[in-house]
């Protein structure tokens, strides 16, 4: 089997959410996964490149029983310039829990099998001349050792003699050898792996991203792992493809300027002249987009064949009901659309964005319009 299938989709990730993913899939027990924002950041903006350049200031920590394994994640090279972060960071997680490792995991070659560049002595100097903000860093160590420079050199030799190094961590192959299994990978259908994988990330580092923008632990353990994993299998499987409507929109840009010339626009711009109203059911139409092409890759054709006719229907259906009753105008059309059932969907979020795909200007034989316009261009 392709040893990086599934992973492509994961390319534009954050390492250390990658890391923090494969280690979820680790888990036993009663053992549980935390990922805590330790430096004074700003988490107003918590990207890719951002969460890759800031790596220092978070750390990922597993529990078992009553002890703990820390693990800092540095995607870079490490050198004495930066090596101190993590020095930080492990001496505050020693003095809140009872730590039995140290785990260093990076994507790069770590010579030194000692975390430690500089003697105890010139670290704690460092430390004890720091004049930094009380919320930086340094400035949390320096609080909890002050003068004490023989507790400093005894938590500094503890970490040195538990400190494990994991270098050229190939975190796309170890991803794979626990989650096809996991997500029942198989040779005759790949693509099934690879979206339920991608699902999965995302679904995971969606409520991660969401927990750590409000300056809190994120902690998963079996049980709520097990969960995402049902949810994800259940909803992506070989007769159908749900994706989580608010993890795709929350990746999806949406830029209206871009499309305002386009008659989906237009013909929404009929029902209510508000950018809001506008934007929500050109996302539906971006989800039931994603949803169709999914579909039509896994050779459901058919299926989509069935979900459009029995749009159109309802959109006649509606029509003629709405002019009967003297009340056929551009919003009641497209409320009432959004109202009739649709037995091939599972979802209201796609159920909406077909009727707002059916729209579109390169729709021929069964075009919907929320107004009739003569002569439309």
């Amino acid at each position: 089997m392709d040893n990086n299938s599934g992973i492509v989709s994961l390319s534009g990730f954050a390492f250390q959410i990658k890391v923090f993913f494969y280690y979820l899939a680790t888990l036993s027990g009663d053992q549980e996964l935390g990922f805590e924002v330790l430096d004074d950041i700003s988490i107003s903006s918590l990207d890719e490149k951002y969460l890759n350049n800031k790596e220092d200031a978070f750390s990922t920590r597993i529990k078992t029983d009553n002890n703990y394994v820390v693990i800092q994640v540095k995607r870079s090279k490490i050198d004495k310039t930066n090596y101190v972060k993590i020095i930080y960071n492990w001496l505050l997680a020693k003095n809140e829990y009872s730590i039995r490792e140290f785990i260093l995991c990076t994507s790069e070659i770590f010579d030194n099998e000692n975390i430690f560049f500089d003697s105890f002595e010139d670290i704690f100097k460092k430390i004890s001349l720091s004049k930094n903000k009380s919320t930086a860093l340094i400035s949390k160590v320096k609080e909890i050792y002050k003068d004490d420079f023989e507790k400093f050199e005894k938590d500094c030799m503890y970490i040195q003699e538990n400190f494990v190094k994991l270098d050229k961590f190939a975190v796309e192959d170890k991803i794979n050898e626990k989650y096809g299994q996991l997500l029942f990978q198989t040779k005759n259908n790949p693509q099934l792996y690879e979206l339920r994988l991608e699902e999965l990330f995302k679904y995971i580092q969606f409520d991660l991203l969401d927990v750590i923008g409000q300056r809190k632990p994120y902690l998963c353990g079996l049980n709520r792992f097990h969960t995402y994993l049902e949810n994800v299998i259940q909803r992506i499987n070989i007769n159908d493809v749900e994706l989580n409507y608010a993890i795709f929109k929350k990746d999806t840009p949406l830029f209206l300027e871009e499309i305002k010339n386009k008659r989906e626009y237009k013909q929404l711009a009929f029902c209510k002249d508000d950018e809001k109203f506008i934007s929500k059911h050109i996302m539906y139409g971006l989800y039931y987009q994603k949803y169709r092409i999914l579909s039509l890759e896994a050779d459901r054709s058919q299926r989509i064949v069935s979900i459009e006719n029995r749009t159109f229907e309802s959109f006649e259906d509606a029509v003629d009901i709405l002019k009967e009753e003297g009340k056929d105008k551009p919003f009641f059309r497209l409320d009432k659309c959004k109202n009739s059932s649709n037995c091939y969907l599972n979802n209201d979020e796609a159920k909406f964005g077909v009727l707002i795909y059916m729209t579109r200007e390169e729709e021929a034989e069964r075009q919907l319009s929320w107004k009739e316009v003569e002569n439309e261009q």
